[in-house]
């Protein structure tokens, strides 16, 4: 059901208004006085009926116009429009006009318990319509009874389905009572019927015998209808049965082949594979020169000794060097970084401010005012005698007293962490920013520290092996760590350079291409090694086994596939249930058994129906008693039928437990997961899950931490029972399409909270109408009415 358009003729400060076109997702903004709250009234009196005039409310939204009391709404149904229009109060009439057909309907009433379902003005205002003042009673709640408000909500469809069978029993009690006296409708008909009975009573035997033969037909009747029934199911599997049996052997084909793709290593892509083959084909070709060099060198060697370093041990001394000279450079500039940006403060580096620290000085300056003001109108409210909504506005005084509060704890925090900067400078991007990249610089000093450390053991070994490799140069004590050690490392390496330019031009060429080959060798190992760690692969061999396997996989998939077409899921379902084509065959052969056996059944009933209709026929012969058996048929069919509706109205309690109660955990599970899923979006992902028990509300945080609902904050149970509301409308939505109204129920929430609650409204809008009266504008998004453009009267 969808609203379209309201018009109040006369009711509260409005009359003679109307609001057309309304969407979805529609926003009536305006603050104090505006008329948000007789709007809301003024729709649930339009569904339900105005309330009548009492003591409570002596003046139930009286029009000040002195216009009629009522107006009308619009709305649309299942493809077709009806106006729906209410005229006075005390006595109120209703009236529903069709206006894709323009015909007014003949019951209204009926139209609308039907619209509405089991659903009273209770059950909607609990489910359906929510107001800041439903989260200020859930904020009074304490221990057992705010279990017990919470989890009303996970049963509401059942609440309400009570309530309609209590009425219904309530109206089969006065169709029938216990007294053998009592004068209603079901005990005068069971009196006439059994004064029916004693004058066929007084008829002949034969009528006696004609009525226990009739039933006896009756009997065999339903009896054959039941074999034939039956007779029918086991013709229908028998023919499913000859139909699946000359699938078997694809059957079992497809049970192959789907338990040999099973288990698989990751894909290998054809990219990789190709790069396999590659480095494969280079790995072989760079050992084959290797081989040919070996020789060469060996060759040389023989004709003039090697007096130069090898030139793998002189690559490995020079990038040992370049390695710690780079960290080096790289720690000293980090350290530079942080030593200017640390003098930039009086005390150590501070950290970051969170986004929450940032948004509370900066709202600073609102949440004082909007205190002083709340403060202000709870003084004048006082004044003018309007206690509960003085007590609303210092609830709300007190809220905005906390965040300014708040505020000003975190204003001092940064004034004391950030000195000599402004607190407004402290908290800009660029500032913070520098912080960050600060921190950063701090936490990566460690790491880059470890790291030289290492590379200039590395450096201290090689310049160890090239003392090594030439015991007839100056040795001198090699230092472990500074610039002394990269000093040393340098003036070794110039001098193996010098020594290689001075021996043998040929040795020398080979090898420099041999070291040449060795570091390709190992560039080509490393990548090999690094593509097959990507496929858990440990050597070439495993790699071109797993490569084969696959492709065998994939044949065996499009083989399944093409299996797979032949054989849809509901046949792979009932094959399943066999093991062998014989146990299939034998099934096929036990329900050709059941099928031979109900026909012969149902020929011996055939025949003796026959028998009796024969029989029977020839006991009935005097009109009276003919007239007397149907007045007796007549009687029993509408005492039946009449039995019937009150056994269904006084049993129906008992039929709604029976049907609501495995109904109620589904609904139950169903509004738990979508309670979690909205309270995490509202807590900012600190609550986890919520836990909907029999007796209790558990919620679990990020950190593994249980608490039950009464241990939650005064905002975390706010958003607790709005995630249980909204998740409560969601999940009724699947079947009952009713309008939502929101109140002003935002009022406590913080922006960004506000804003995952708007996302949640437009999601739930999808499936259900929502109608938002709102006096902040920064929540006036989409479809908006502005109420302060209005002024209540035409």
């Amino acid at each position: 059901m969808k609203i379209k358009a309201i018009e109040m003729t006369g009711f509260g400060r409005w009359s003679n208004q109307r609001f057309e076109g309304l969407a979805n997702q529609q926003v009536f903004l305006g603050g104090n006085e505006a008329g948000k709250s007789t709007m809301q009234a003024f729709l649930l009196g339009m569904f339900f009926g105005f309330q009548r005039k009492s003591k409570k409310q002596p003046n139930a939204y009286e029009p000040r116009s002195g216009a009629q009391y009522g107006g009308a709404i619009t709305i649309e149904e299942k493809g077709q429009d009806y106006r729906i229009e209410r005229k006075g109060r005390q006595q109120s009439q209703l009236t529903i006009t069709n206006l894709t057909t323009q015909t007014a309907l003949s019951d209204p009433t009926a139209f609308l318990n039907q619209l509405f379902g089991p659903f009273t003005r209770e059950n909607y205002e609990q489910i359906f319509s929510l107001t800041s003042a439903d989260l200020a009673t859930v904020a009074t709640l304490t221990g057992p009874a705010l279990e017990q408000k919470l989890l009303a909500y996970t049963k509401p469809e059942a609440l309400a389905w009570q309530e309609y069978a209590a009425a219904q029993q309530q109206a089969a009690w006065q169709q029938y009572g216990k007294s053998k006296t009592a004068k209603k409708p079901l005990n005068l008909a069971l009196q006439a019927l059994t004064t029916t009975s004693e004058r066929l009573a007084k008829q002949q035997g034969a009528l006696d015998r004609y009525l226990a033969q009739d039933q006896a037909l009756q009997r065999q009747r339903a009896q054959l209808r039941q074999l034939e029934k039956q007779r029918a199911a086991l013709q229908q599997r028998q023919q499913h049965l000859q139909r699946l049996r000359p699938l078997w052997p694809a059957y079992e084909a497809w049970q192959g082949l789907q338990s040999a793709s099973a288990d698989q290593h990751p894909l290998i892509t054809a990219e990789d594979e190709e790069r396999v083959a590659t480095l494969s084909r280079d790995q072989q070709f760079i050992q084959q020169k290797l081989a040919e060099l070996a020789e060469q060198i060996t060759a040389a060697k023989q004709d003039q000794p090697a007096v130069a370093v090898d030139p793998v041990l002189l690559g490995q001394l020079s990038q040992s060097l370049v390695q710690v000279t780079d960290l080096a450079d790289h720690l000293q500039r980090r350290q530079a970084q942080l030593a200017a940006l640390t003098e930039r403060f009086t005390k150590e580096l501070p950290d970051p401010l969170s986004a929450s620290a940032i948004q509370a000085i900066r709202f600073l300056p609102w949440y004082r005012w909007a205190a002083l003001f709340t403060l202000l109108l709870t003084g004048l409210a006082a004044l003018f005698g309007q206690n509960g909504f003085a007590i609303l506005l210092v609830m709300v005084t007190v809220c905005f007293g906390a965040l300014t509060y708040f505020g000003q704890q975190q204003q001092r925090k940064v004034a004391a962490a950030y000195a000599p900067w402004p607190v407004g400078q402290a908290i800009q991007a660029d500032i913070q920013s520098q912080v960050i990249n600060g921190q950063l610089a701090q936490q990566s000093l460690p790491a880059l520290q470890a790291d030289l450390r290492t590379a200039e053991q590395d450096l201290v070994e090689a310049v160890q092996a090239y003392y090594q490799a030439r015991p007839s140069a100056q040795q001198s004590a090699v230092p472990t760590t500074g610039p002394a050690l990269q000093v040393l490392a340098k003036q070794c390496l110039q001098a193996g350079q010098q020594q290689e330019e001075t021996s043998s031009g040929n040795l020398n060429e080979l090898l420099k291409t041999q070291a040449n080959y060795y570091q390709q060798k190992g560039t080509v190992n490393e990548q090999l090694t690094t593509l097959l760690a990507r496929y858990q692969l440990p050597d070439l061999a495993t790699f071109q086994e797993a490569l084969q396997g696959q492709k065998q996989v994939a044949r065996a998939k499009e083989r399944q596939e093409d299996l797979a077409q032949q054989l849809t899921a509901a046949d792979r379902t009932t094959l399943a249930q066999f093991t062998t084509l014989a146990d299939l065959t034998e099934q096929e052969q036990a329900v050709q058994t059941a099928l031979d056996q109900g026909a012969a059944a149902i020929q011996n009933l055939q025949d003796q129906v026959q028998d009796l209709q024969v029989s029977q026929r020839s006991l009935v012969s005097a009109e009276e008693q003919a007239g007397l058996s149907q007045q007796l048929a007549n009687q029993k069919a509408a005492l039946t039928e009449d039995f019937l509706q009150y056994l269904s109205q006084a049993v129906m309690p008992v039929v709604v437990d029976k049907v609501f109660y495995p109904q109620q955990g589904q609904q139950r599970a169903q509004i738990q997961a979508q309670t979690s899923r909205y309270f995490a979006r509202l807590s900012k992902q600190h609550y986890q899950q919520v836990h909907l028990d029999s007796d209790q509300v558990r919620v679990l945080t990020a950190d593994g931490l249980t608490f039950v609902a009464a241990e939650l904050s005064t905002g975390a149970r706010d958003q607790l029972y709005l995630a249980l509301r909204l998740a409560l409308v969601m999940v009724l939505a699947e079947r009952y399409e009713l309008p939502v109204l929101i109140d002003d129920a935002l009022v406590n929430f913080d922006p960004g909270r506000r804003a995952v609650v708007l996302d949640l409204l437009t999601e739930l809008a999808q499936k259900e109408q929502i109608l938002f009266w709102t006096f902040d504008e920064q929540l006036a998004q989409g479809a908006v009415i502005d109420l302060e453009e209005k002024d209540g009267t035409s």
